[in-house]
Order: structure tokens, then sequence, then C-alpha cells
């Protein structure tokens, strides 16, 4: 009964994967634009987490005994977000110097890791080390050419929406084909 009439509206998840796969395509076609949609959802998510670190900070401060970090947090995330608000590349650098310096530090571990493992006579310790040392290129690629994260998250953005998109029109198909059994 409860399948009869999920398949009843099988259409739904093919007219959302149309707009899926046009939006990837979409993607794809205009990166400027979709890299300015992202930096505004970038900037728009510290804009909103900072006024709400703000406004909670204050409302709990007699009951938080840390609330002034709180509040120092919400400032600071709140200055982030006018700044790519008003400066959207500014999100380019910013994010692209975050992940390409947390990626090296966590590589530069691996290695270490590796060496470690080596010493131990470990069997896998040169595949670790192999994506350890690819880790240390994509950090420094990350690091000096933050347009190259940027393009890289353009593209899987697109490629996702165009897969979903996909699923949804072969999930609609599935309906359709229940939908015809349940009727007969």
């Amino acid at each position: 009964m409860q399948l009869n009439k999920f398949s009843n509206h099988w259409y739904a998840p093919l007219i959302s994967g149309i707009i899926f796969i046009g939006a990837g395509i979409l993607a794809l076609v205009f990166q400027k634009e979709t890299f300015m949609v992202i930096a505004f959802l970038f900037s728009l998510s510290f804009l909103l987490s900072g006024v709400l670190e703000i406004v909670y900070s204050l409302v709990n401060r007699k009951i938080l005994a840390q609330w002034g970090w709180l509040l120092v947090s919400g400032i600071i995330s709140l200055i982030f977000g006018i700044l790519i608000w008003v400066n959207p590349f500014l999100s380019i650098v910013a994010l692209a110097l975050f992940v390409g310096f947390s990626f090296l530090f966590r590589s530069v571990g691996g290695i270490v890791l590796s060496i470690n493992l080596k010493k131990m006579q470990h069997p896998k310790w040169k595949s670790l080390l192999a994506l350890s040392l690819f880790g240390v290129l994509f950090s420094f690629a990350l690091i000096l050419d933050p347009m190259f994260m940027w393009v890289a998250i353009i593209i899987l953005t697109a490629i996702t929406f165009i897969v979903c998109g996909i699923f949804s029109i072969y999930l609609s198909i599935y309906l359709k084909k229940i939908n015809r059994l349940m009727n007969e």
C-alpha cells in the first residue's frame, strides 16, 4: 500500500533529475557565475554563524563561563563574512590556504608515520609514503594556486549534480514500472 502511493508520483524524481542535470551542466558552462554563487553562500554562512554566535554568547553570558571566547569567535566570523561579501575572491584564498595547510600538515605526518613503519618493517609503508607525498604535492598546488581548488570544487559540484540527476531519472523509471505493475 505504501509503495503504491509512493510510485503514483513517479514523475517527481524525473523532474528533479532533469533539474539536477541542468544545474550540473550550467555549473560547468558558467563556472565564474557558479563560483560567485558558492562564494556568496560561503560568506552568508559566516555572516549568519557570526551573528548567531554573538547573540548566543550575549544571551548566555551569565550562564557560560567562557562566553567571551564565543563572542570573539562570532565577531571574527562576522568580519570574515563581511570581507568575503565585499570581496568574493577572498574566499578562494582563505579556503584554499586553510585546506592546503591542513593537508600539508597531515601529509607530513603521514610521511613521518611511513618512515616509522619502514623501521618496523611493515609491508604497507611504501603505499602510505606514496599517498603522503601525493598529499604534499596537492597541498602545494592549493597553497600556490588557490584557483586550482575552486575549479576542482566547481567541476566536482557539477559532476555531483549530474550524477544525482541520473540517479533521480533512473529512480523515476523504476517507480513508473512499479506503478504500472501495481495498477495491473
